[in-house]
């Protein structure tokens, strides 16, 4: 006896709410893409320039200041990595959704 795993929808109801749950989860997807494609360009400006800023300005601080200061190297080093874990998360919302 051979059991599968996903069963055929067996009544009309089911496959009126499968259907309706498929349209809808269309008409939602399709202006979230619209918008993050729209986006795109100015998130990855603003995400990256400012992880870039953010790695060239501590460096810059780290050999110009004095040794007596403290300058916050390793967080701003933190919110860079930050800034392209947030592209790389806006990429990925970007795929899943325009699939």
């Amino acid at each position: 006896m051979y059991i599968s795993d996903t069963e055929p929808l067996r009544t009309v109801g089911e496959r009126a709410v499968w259907a309706v749950l498929c349209l809808s989860w269309k008409v939602i997807r399709f202006p979230a893409v619209a918008v993050l494609i729209i986006l795109e360009p100015v998130v990855r400006l603003l995400l990256a320039g400012f992880a870039l800023l953010l790695t060239l300005s501590a460096f810059f601080l780290k050999s110009v200041m004095p040794p007596g200061t403290h300058v916050p190297f390793l967080g701003m080093l933190a919110l860079a990595v930050g800034c392209m874990a947030l592209l790389s998360a806006y990429y990925w919302i970007l795929r899943v959704l325009s699939a």
